[in-house]
């Protein structure tokens, strides 16, 4: 990869292992790189996630232009903090299930990935922040806790996005409805649900819109919220997502703010980013440009 002074500079490469494809497309990944004209420099194939996370950390630390990370959402959830007021760009091969944060930055395969990585340009974005961290994607509570609580690494391995659908048919057959205070900065919502998301991004759960207007640029949160206990509804509600359109039904509210504060009586499990991290009551925000990002050309925030 060459530098605007026409010198060659190392990158480094690290990925999870325990990523839906960490294992079978890393090597592909270097290769692609290296094809592409990128100079790999250190390159590790991580088993444990927490390894990962303090190498990215130690390079950061050191000044590296740019740390190419591969993982799913969660992993990339996990290294974002250590970008936040830092030189060092953050460059993704999307190796997860979802790829929600991939897609966010219009990459969306191991090719594209590695082309961006090439040739691609350094855009700051925003991150979302909460439970004391940041995260890439969402945080939700409700419906989507079950779910993560049913998924397993060896099956999302096994049967990749598929996985979803035996989680969330499982899942609603046993989420229990809960009476839930949105206080924002904006306004305040208070009702009785079976899931909330709120979102950094336009994308969730793969290839599924927050709304149609969502952006990971735009220094706003924005998600909605099942303002009912009907399971029925979630049916509807899921039809609605493949275009973004879940917030014209009339018993799902939409949520766009800068930040607040999430409280449900009873409390419930909160997973941000995929990951099962705290209970309510939770604060959340929007933290606006954050960390800087490796994009291709046609990104668009």
């Amino acid at each position: 990869m060459l530098m605007p002074n026409g010198s060659e500079q190392q990158i480094s490469v690290f990925a999870n292992a325990k990523s839906r494809r960490g294992s079978e497309s890393f090597q592909r990944a270097l290769d692609l790189l290296k094809a592409a004209g990128v100079a790999v420099g250190e390159s590790q194939l991580y088993r444990d996630p927490r390894a990962l996370d303090k190498r990215v950390g130690e390079a950061v630390k050191k000044g590296a232009r740019l740390v190419v990370v591969g993982g799913g959402d969660g992993t990339l959830s996990m290294v974002a903090k250590h970008f936040v007021k830092s030189e060092s760009t953050l460059g993704v091969l999307p190796l997860g299930t979802g790829n929600a944060f991939a897609r966010d930055l219009s990459i969306m395969s191991l090719e594209k990935a590695c082309e961006t990585i090439a040739k691609g340009s350094d855009q700051r974005i925003d991150l979302g922040h909460a439970v004391n961290d940041y995260f890439v994607n969402v945080i939700t509570a409700g419906l989507t806790a079950r779910i993560a609580s049913e998924l397993k690494d060896d099956a999302k391995k096994r049967f990749g996005r598929a996985v979803y659908l035996f989680a969330m048919a499982r899942g609603l057959s046993l989420v229990k409805a809960f009476h839930a205070k949105l206080t924002m900065v904006e306004e305040t919502l208070e009702f009785d649900t079976l899931q909330i998301v709120i979102g950094n991004g336009r994308y969730h759960a793969g290839p599924f819109p927050l709304s149609p207007d969502a952006s990971i640029t735009e220094g706003k949160l924005s998600g909605y919220a099942m303002a009912t206990t009907n399971r029925a509804s979630f049916l509807k509600l899921a039809w609605k997502l493949r275009t973004g359109r879940q917030c014209d039904l009339p018993e799902v509210y939409s949520i766009w703010t800068e930040g607040g504060k999430l409280e449900t009586w009873p409390a419930r499990k909160v997973v941000v980013d995929g990951e099962i991290s705290n209970r309510t009551p939770i604060e959340f925000k929007v933290v606006p440009k954050a960390i800087s990002v490796r994009v291709p050309e046609e990104f668009k925030g």
